[in-house]
């Protein structure tokens, strides 16, 4: 039992979304989630995120939500 009163043996992750910045303590994590999804049978989602801030003379695209839903299929 954790410190919120929580039996972590009986709690599954179905989906688990890591962002990574590509750092050493991000990666530290995104470990941690791909652990937890295959000890609890989930799915692990991934999205690599960047500081526009050192990047703002580089073209930046974003994709939109409904991009999104098309590269997915």
């Amino acid at each position: 039992m954790n410190k919120w009163g929580v039996n972590i043996e009986n709690v599954t992750f179905n989906k688990i979304m890591i962002a990574t910045d590509g750092s050493v303590c991000s990666r530290l994590a995104a470990n941690k989630g791909i652990e937890l999804a295959r000890l609890s049978g989930g799915t692990v989602y991934a999205i690599y995120v960047i500081s526009t801030e050192y990047f703002s003379s580089m073209a930046v695209g974003f994709v939109s939500h409904t991009e999104l839903k098309t590269i997915q299929n």
